[in-house]
C-alpha cells in the first residue's frame, strides 16, 4: 500500500455490476488496441519492403532530372495514372516557414489584456 493512500470498501450490487461491465469493455478495448497495433506494424513492414524495392528504381530517374541547387525530391506518388515526383525548393520553403513564424508571432491582444472601461471600473 502506498503512503497517504487508503481504501474503503462498500457494497452496492448495481455499482458493482456497472463496474464489472466497464472492466469487460476496457479489457476488450485493450485487446482490440493491441490487435490493431500488431496489424498496423505488419502493414508498416509491408510498406517499407515496397519502399525499399522502389527507391533504387526511382533513384535512376531522379539522377536524370535537372534539379536546382536547393531542390530536393520529397515524395513519389501516382496522380491521374502517372508517376509524379514532388520537388521542393528548400530555400523557398524555409522562407515561407520564417514568414509564417513571424506572422504567428504577432499576437492580437486578448480580451483579458485590454484595460478596463474607465466608466465601469
Amino acid at each position: 500500500m502506498q503512503i497517504g493512500i487508503r481504501y474503503e470498501k462498500f457494497k452496492d450490487e448495481e455499482v458493482k455490476k456497472l463496474l464489472e461491465e466497464k472492466d469487460v469493455i476496457v479489457t476488450a478495448g485493450r485487446k482490440l488496441s493491441k490487435e490493431s497495433e500488431t496489424e498496423l506494424e505488419k502493414k508498416n513492414q509491408q510498406i517499407q519492403k515496397i519502399k525499399d524495392k522502389v527507391k533504387p528504381m526511382v533513384d535512376t530517374y531522379l539522377k536524370k532530372m535537372e534539379l536546382d541547387e536547393f531542390e530536393v525530391p520529397t515524395e513519389v506518388t501516382i496522380k491521374d495514372g502517372e508517376i509524379q515526383v514532388q520537388i521542393v525548393d528548400q530555400v523557398i520553403s524555409y522562407e515561407e516557414l520564417l514568414r509564417k513564424q513571424k506572422i504567428d508571432g504577432i499576437k492580437k491582444p486578448s480580451e483579458t489584456d485590454k484595460e478596463p472601461d474607465k466608466g465601469t471600473a
